[in-house]
């Protein structure tokens, strides 16, 4: 069975930061960002990652997967960028 999207972006903007585990941060030459962080949900691996513009202060991309039927990326952009914001606060990298 396929986890709801939406459940699992409202329960991740309460998770602790030692319930994530910073996979990568790399600076690119265009001077983005790329961040991956993965986390468990009710048992199942997820991952989130995103590309971070810092001169803009906006992200490029930002995709999510935690046994959903597909990625969540564009479609759920606001709620995406709330749990990164979240993320990125706790790891004091925004």
């Amino acid at each position: 069975m396929y986890n709801d999207e939406r459940t699992v972006i409202r329960e991740l903007q309460n998770y602790a930061k030692s319930q994530f585990v910073k996979r990568a941060s790399t600076k690119e030459s265009d001077g983005s960002v790329f961040y991956n962080f993965g986390f468990i949900y009710k048992g199942t691996e997820g991952y989130i990652t995103s590309t971070y513009l810092p001169n803009k202060k906006a992200y490029k991309n930002i995709d999510m997967d935690c046994n959903f039927c597909r990625p969540a990326g564009y479609n759920n952009y606001i709620e995406l960028k709330q749990v990164m914001d979240h993320i990125l606060y706790l790891f004091k990298l925004q």
